[in-house]
C-alpha cells in the first residue's frame, strides 16, 4: 500500500536515552519477536495464526554487533534472528581488520 518493502526489525535504545522528558519504553516486542511477527505477516497470517488473505511480502533486516567483546552471543543472537525470518544484516562499522 505505502510501498514500504524492506524493514529493519530492531529492539531499539530505552527511552532514558533520549531528551524527550516523561517519555516512556514501550517493549510489547523485541527484535525477535518483531522479526517473527513480520515472517508471520509474509506468510499470510496474523501474531495470533488468523489468516488474512495474503501475505505482506517483506524483506525482514536485523543487526548485529560485530564490535562485542563476546562474538559467540552476538552470533548466537543472530542465528535466532535468521530462523525467525530474518533475510538481510546491517552492523555497526567495522574499523578493526582483524574482526
Amino acid at each position: 500500500l505505502l510501498g514500504i518493502r524492506s524493514i529493519l526489525a530492531v529492539t531499539g535504545d530505552p527511552a532514558r536515552i533520549g531528551e524527550q522528558a516523561g517519555a516512556t519504553s514501550v517493549y510489547d516486542l523485541n527484535s525477535f519477536t518483531l522479526i517473527k511477527l513480520l515472517a508471520d505477516l509474509n506468510a499470510g497470517v496474523n501474531a495470533l495464526g488468523t489468516p488474512l488473505g495474503r501475505g505482506a511480502g517483506f524483506t525482514i533486516g536485523c543487526a548485529f554487533n560485530p564490535n562485542s567483546q563476546r562474538m559467540e552471543v552476538q552470533a548466537e543472537r543472530l542465528a535466532r534472528k535468521v530462523a525467525n525470518g530474518a533475510r538481510f544484516v546491517q552492523t555497526q562499522p567495522l574499523y578493526d581488520l582483524s574482526r
